[in-house]
C-alpha cells in the first residue's frame, strides 16, 4: 500500500460511514487507479471522507474533479452543508479545498465547510 492510498480496513471504514455513499476513482492510462473520492451524507449534511490523488499525478485537476462531482452529488440530494478535514501541513489539499469555497472551522483542527448554494 502507498502512503496515499487507505488500507482496506480503512477504505471499508470510509464507505461505510454514511447511509448514503458516493465513490468515484479516475483511472491511470495503465488501468490503475490514480485519484479516488469518497463523498457521504447522512440527512442534510454532506461530507468528503476521503479525496486522494497518487503523487505523481498530483496537480493534474483529478482531485477538483472529483471534489466537485461530490459536492454536486450531495447538492442534487438535498446537503446544505459539507465538511471535510485535511492533516495539518497537506497545502495543496487545504488550497484546494479553500480554492472551492470551504472555510476553516475554528476546532484547532484542519476541519473545513461550505455551503451548498
Amino acid at each position: 500500500m502507498s502512503t496515499w492510498q487507505f488500507d482496506v480496513t480503512g477504505l471499508m471504514d470510509a464507505l461505510n460511514a454514511t447511509p448514503s455513499v458516493r465513490f468515484r476513482m479516475i483511472l491511470g492510462p495503465e488501468g490503475q487507479a490514480s485519484a479516488y473520492a469518497i463523498c457521504g451524507r447522512a440527512g442534510g449534511r454532506g461530507f468528503v471522507q476521503r479525496l486522494a490523488v497518487r503523487p505523481d499525478v498530483q496537480r493534474t485537476g483529478s482531485g477538483a474533479r472529483l471534489l466537485l462531482d461530490g459536492l454536486h452529488w450531495m447538492k442534487r440530494h438535498g446537503v446544505a452543508r459539507a465538511v471535510v478535514n485535511t492533516q495539518v501541513g497537506n497545502d495543496a489539499a487545504l488550497s484546494l479545498y479553500l480554492k472551492t469555497g470551504f472555510t476553516e472551522e475554528p476546532t484547532g483542527l484542519s476541519v473545513l465547510s461550505t455551503g451548498l448554494p
